[in-house]
């Protein structure tokens, strides 16, 4: 299989296994790590997406014009504190990439949880 690329700020689709490993669904991911440790490691380190916006502690809301290419089609939640390494080839595809300032506003709530 073909080495997937993968660039930080970008959402990308990829199976979620249910809490009960009863099964999965397709769920939207965001990529935190840079590009020096895309480039030399199988795995990317994301977090989560969800459709459910309401306010929560270490997420923010991002829109649509959040994104500087691809399309959201719906309002998220970055879920900042829902962080994990990720194999790149359970990667199914690339959505969009987040604007620097909706980026920085992430890595800002990320700094507040580690230091």
């Amino acid at each position: 299989m073909a080495e997937v690329s993968v660039r930080q700020r970008e959402v990308w689709l990829c199976p979620f296994p249910f809490s009960d490993l009863s099964g999965k669904k397709v769920r939207p991911v965001l990529i935190l790590s840079n590009s020096r440790y895309n480039s030399t490691s199988e795995d990317v380190i994301v977090c989560a997406l969800t459709s459910n916006t309401e306010q929560k502690p270490y997420a923010l809301i991002i829109n649509p014009q959040d994104c500087a290419e691809g399309t959201l089609y719906q309002s998220s939640s970055v879920r900042v504190d829902t962080l994990f390494k990720l194999k790149k080839t359970l990667l199914m595809k690339s959505i969009c990439t987040l604007n620097q300032k909706a980026f920085e506003s992430i890595t800002a709530i990320l700094k507040t949880i580690f230091f």
